[in-house]
């Protein structure tokens, strides 16, 4: 059984996964609700381990929306 930990990250991941891949609705808005939705942690392990993929414009966005450089 996954923890809430665990569950949090994946959310978060996945939900990445599906805006740098430009799935249908997962729009600017949509990202930054999970970015509101996620805790610090899970957004920057999710960033460190997807910042060779996907749309690079959408990882960039990604990238401010976060705060990080």
């Amino acid at each position: 059984m996954k923890t809430v930990q665990e569950a949090g990250k994946n959310y978060t991941k996945k939900s990445f996964v599906a805006f740098l891949e430009g799935h249908p609705n997962c729009n600017e808005n949509w990202v930054m609700g999970v970015i509101r939705a996620s805790s610090a942690d899970d957004i920057t392990e999710s960033l460190k381990s997807l910042s060779s993929y996907g749309n690079k414009d959408r990882f960039k966005f990604l990238r401010r929306a976060c705060e990080v450089v």
